[in-house]
């Protein structure tokens, strides 16, 4: 199995070491591990930037030194709201070699984190709303492409789900359902299928994140609606990860992840060498 979304202490939330996240992959009996700390571009997220590449960077060598003959470790980075800073993001990318690089968006430009709109609003039209600013960024996210998974694409959904706010996005129906309440519209699927096809067009994939299944009672992120229709759009190129932020939480929902993958049709799980894609078949 492979957890490809592992946060350590380099992270502003994160708690444990990157060998502490390679011993407790070893106990689940994972063959690859991401460790993909944060880094915000627009650096204002919950505390801001701990990040320092550096040091991560040695500790994931060290990692490797140590556990590299047992376990594939990619040295990686989540990237949050590239394009709230792009000059910092491409700064980033250009002074560091990463095996692996998640794109993500935590927050809406000059909004809260998710993280806190999901305890704040319930009105159905405000939440419309809100989606609908975050896959318009997500789109031109996929359009600038300097990553190569795009991380957690209905992350909104994870944190109005731990608030009692129940949405479903599907491309088989006409609605955009919140709670029961249905938005007659269906503007989000939509937006969901430009989304793959950008991707798709610059070889770039997507994850299924399994954290709301454990964290939030909730979904994955995407659910398996949406991870089918990726599939039906052509899409191929996909990884799994747990999203963890303590080390107990590797590999939670790893399985169920991939009994999606294996029901929706994908024949292959990635994982990365230099940003290059590798496909793995027998990833079960």
């Amino acid at each position: 199995m492979i957890d490809y979304h592992i946060h350590t202490h380099h992270s502003y939330d994160g708690e444990n070491t990157t060998l502490d996240a390679c011993i407790y992959a070893l106990r689940c009996n994972l063959k690859a591990i991401a460790v993909t700390d944060h880094f915000e571009a627009n650096g204002h997220n919950f505390g801001g930037n701990s990040y320092n590449p550096k040091l991560a960077k040695t500790e994931s060598d060290n990692a490797k030194s140590i556990y590299g003959n047992i376990l594939q470790i990619a040295h990686g980075i989540e990237l949050g709201q590239p394009l709230q800073n792009l000059p910092v993001a491409e700064k980033m990318l250009n002074e560091n070699a990463f095996d692996f690089v998640l794109a993500s968006n935590h927050n809406n430009d000059n909004n809260k984190d998710f993280y806190y709109l999901g305890s704040e609003i319930s009105s159905a039209d405000t939440i419309f709303t809100l989606f609908n600013q975050y896959f318009d960024e997500l789109l031109q996210i996929a359009r600038w492409g300097r990553f190569n998974i795009l991380a957690h694409l209905t992350y909104p959904v994870r944190y109005f789900a731990q608030n009692g706010i129940n949405i479903q996005i599907s491309p088989h129906r006409e609605s955009f359902i919140i709670s029961d309440k249905k938005v007659n519209c269906n503007i989000f699927a939509e937006k969901i299928e430009y989304i793959y096809k950008e991707l798709i067009k610059g070889n770039k994939g997507i994850e299924i994140n399994t954290s709301g299944l454990f964290k939030y009672n909730g979904p994955t992120m995407p659910d398996y609606e949406l991870v089918r229709f990726y599939k039906e759009c052509g899409g191929e190129l996909i990884t799994v990860g747990s999203d963890a932020h303590r080390s107990h939480f590797i590999g939670r929902g790893i399985r169920h992840g991939l009994d999606m993958l294996k029901t929706s049709g994908f024949k292959y799980i990635t994982v990365f060498d230099k940003q290059m894609p590798v496909m793995i078949k027998n990833y079960m």
